[in-house]
């Protein structure tokens, strides 16, 4: 019973750390997107063990919550702000806008000006 209410702060934790993050990222209060194990670390746990945690108790994998996170927050940019793409890529942590716009095409079939441009179509 204790691993399993652990396993939830666990995940709590995880969801709260990954808000806080892409609100520093927006802010400008970091430069780089975290990876697994910067979300582990910050709990003080191996990658492994974190990764098994949250994929078991939230059935989708830390790289799929980051990337979820990501997209929802580059497609709220791209409807709300006019932010050249290369700007929002660079907000949200990317090296580069060619990197970023494969991203955003890969999770959602669509470059980001393709996005912002059925935004204005609606």
């Amino acid at each position: 019973m204790i691993e399993a209410s652990t396993s939830s702060d666990i995940t709590l934790t995880f969801k709260r750390n990954l808000e806080a993050h892409f609100r520093n990222l927006l802010a400008g209060k970091c430069d780089r997107m975290n990876q697994v194990q910067d979300y582990a670390q910050a709990q003080y746990l191996h990658p492994s063990y974190f990764s098994t945690v949250i994929k078991y108790k939230t059935g989708k994998s830390v790289n799929s919550w980051i990337a979820e996170k990501a997209i929802a927050e580059s497609k709220a940019m791209l409807a709300r702000s006019s932010e050249l793409v290369q700007e929002i890529a660079f907000r949200l942590g990317f090296k580069d806008a060619a990197h970023f716009s494969r991203f955003f095409k890969k999770h959602t079939k669509l470059s980001p000006l393709s996005f912002r441009q059925s935004l204005q179509n609606l």
